[in-house]
């Protein structure tokens, strides 16, 4: 009995405790992780944008921490405005046009023999057409994708609140950090060592993972707009914004945007137009797998494409299509935490409760 108990001291079995405890505070506030997952994700990137700015112009001559932290979001604030007022509702009308232009074409095909089909695309999308009601998925999936878009008041809300919490978190990083660091004497002393070791952890691996994951998004949205344009494709905005949301999702995003790209591209200028999509999607993942993933992370931390699939299949049935975005990065978290992974897999990782600042020049 005593084994067993001097067993359950050791530091796995109260990690596994705290980070249960954490867990079931996160269910009960389940209402609010879009909110939460939102306002880390701000607080982890702009934290690392800050960081970045701050050491470069201290380079040349003082600079306070404060007000790199105001300009980083005065700019980001006033980007984001400017895109929204411009480009959003041109964004909302091409998605419906795209939908309606990919959902016509399964339609079209599902009519048609597969015999009596012009070419192996038309008798691909006719033998899909026919077996798989895809338009009804497509529908479905775009429809929430529009009504996202189209509810700027409530997501507007989200993104305003989390931009706000974020701020204050950047501005106060040294407040907090001391106020936590009162629970170090309190009596929950027992719980702070390992708490604010799975917290450094989830910073180090959830945040650069996703980090990670939206540079590689926005990379190969970037150049896929501008071959979209070179090819003369419709409905740049829509199908831009489509691979960018896609993107997000590991491996599976590039391919999943193949299938309205292809058609877009068949309806528009024929089989050829498929073959350089195909081209395009072929470079676009060659860049994300040799390139941008060894830059940004060790080939230590990554998993294997099955692995991949099979995260995103059972993350995606409990999380629905947060667990897409967010089940690859929780994933490497548990990984990191359990030791699987080394920290240095990880590349160089951002410390959100760092002030970034080098002495008192940094500060009001």
């Amino acid at each position: 009995m005593d084994t067993i108990i001097e067993y359950l001291k050791k530091p796995i079995f109260k990690r596994l405790f705290i980070l249960a405890i954490i867990c079931l505070v996160l269910y009960i506030l389940r209402g609010m992780i879009s909110l939460l997952l939102m306002t880390f994700i701000l607080i982890y990137i702009f934290s690392t944008i800050q960081e970045g700015i701050y050491k470069f112009l201290s380079r040349f001559f003082k600079v306070n921490i404060y007000v790199v932290t105001a300009g980083v979001y005065i700019a980001v604030v006033a980007l984001f405005a400017v895109i929204i007022r411009m480009y959003l509702p041109e964004i909302i009308t091409q998605m419906t046009s795209l939908v309606s232009s990919v959902t016509g074409a399964f339609d079209s095909a599902s009519g048609q023999d597969i015999s009596n089909a012009d070419n192996p695309f038309s008798r691909l999308l006719s033998y899909i057409s026919s077996n798989i009601d895809i338009s009804k998925y497509i529908s479905s999936g775009s429809t929430g994708i529009i009504n996202f878009l189209k509810n700027v008041g409530t997501t507007g809300l989200y993104v305003f609140l989390a931009l706000l919490m974020s701020l204050f978190f950047l501005l106060e990083k040294k407040s907090i950090r001391e106020f936590f660091s009162r629970f170090k004497n309190s009596k929950l002393y027992w719980m702070y060592n390992d708490t604010a070791y799975i917290m450094k952890k989830f910073a180090n691996s959830f945040g650069k993972v996703i980090q990670n994951q939206i540079i590689i998004s926005l990379i190969n949205c970037c150049l896929s707009v501008i071959m979209l344009i070179i090819l003369k494709m419709p409905y740049i905005l829509g199908l831009g914004t489509m691979i960018f949301v896609l993107g997000l999702v590991p491996v599976a995003g590039v391919f999943i945007s193949l299938i309205p790209l292809s058609i877009v591209a068949y309806t528009t200028g024929g089989l050829i137009k498929v073959v350089y999509i195909l081209i395009l999607v072929a470079v676009l993942h060659s860049i994300e797998c040799y390139i941008l993933n060894p830059k940004l992370m060790s080939r230590t931390a990554k998993m294997p494409v099955f692995c991949t699939f099979l995260v995103l299949i059972i993350s995606d049935k409990l999380m629905g299509a947060w667990g897409l975005i967010m089940g690859i990065p929780l994933t490497m978290f548990l990984l990191d935490l359990f030791d699987v992974i080394p920290d240095s897999a990880l590349g160089k990782h951002t410390d959100v409760l760092s002030d970034g600042s080098q002495g008192k020049d940094a500060r009001p």
